[in-house]
């Protein structure tokens, strides 16, 4: 079974512009209606409706193109994530104020919001130091719930009306390095702290 990942992208570029940039990184080739790189397919397309629809509920921008990249579970992980992080980092170096890069349509990976970008470590076997070495724009470890929200779930949104939790970056890396050791997310172990600090609050009322 092939993994997928979903890059959805604000931007003024065309379909042609797109294959355009990413058919000039190396060992990238344009075929007739798709492009292929070592350990991926890369798909590229308009933005139907119903990812319009959701994206701008979810995410509070209107997605002009999206690119699916297809990685093949025989492939070089290494190799082909690398590949994926160059040609979304490409495009967001170029033009978009505004995207999400999420795997399987249910975890997000990266977010740019008005030009400033935030990893999410949901997934935590994905960001390896050897892939934010790629990452060459300034960015911050964003905080994520578990998924997209339900309609039971309580989000509680910032002044941007973004329903993700931004770090500061001395505290995004500290808590950086206890998730890696404990091989867990972010969110799980800032819930566990909180849920102890309430129930400390709890106690003395």
């Amino acid at each position: 079974m092939a993994l997928e990942y979903t890059l959805m992208i604000e931007t003024d570029l065309k379909l042609t512009e797109i294959s355009n940039l990413l058919s000039h990184l190396q060992d990238f080739e344009y075929q007739t209606d798709y492009l292929k790189a070592p350990g991926l397919i890369i798909y590229i397309d308009y933005a139907d409706q119903e990812d319009k629809a959701f994206v701008k509920d979810y995410f509070h921008f209107t997605p002009k193109l999206s690119l699916s990249f297809v990685q093949d579970k025989f492939a070089d992980f290494s190799l082909a994530q690398a590949n994926l992080i160059k040609a979304s980092m490409t495009l967001l170096n170029k033009s978009s104020p505004n995207a999400i890069l999420d795997f399987n349509g249910d975890t997000v990976l990266l977010r740019k919001i008005k030009e400033q970008l935030f990893i999410y470590q949901d997934e935590s076997d994905f960001w390896e130091p050897s892939l934010l070495n790629l990452v060459h724009l300034p960015y911050e470890i964003g905080l994520t719930t578990n998924g997209y929200p339900s309609e039971s779930d309580e989000c509680y949104q910032d002044e941007r009306s973004d329903r993700y939790i931004c770090l500061e970056s001395d505290v995004a890396q500290f808590l950086k390095k206890i998730a890696v050791k404990k091989k867990t997310s972010l969110d799980e172990i800032v819930n566990v702290w909180l849920k102890k600090d309430i129930e400390l609050i709890e106690s003395v009322k």
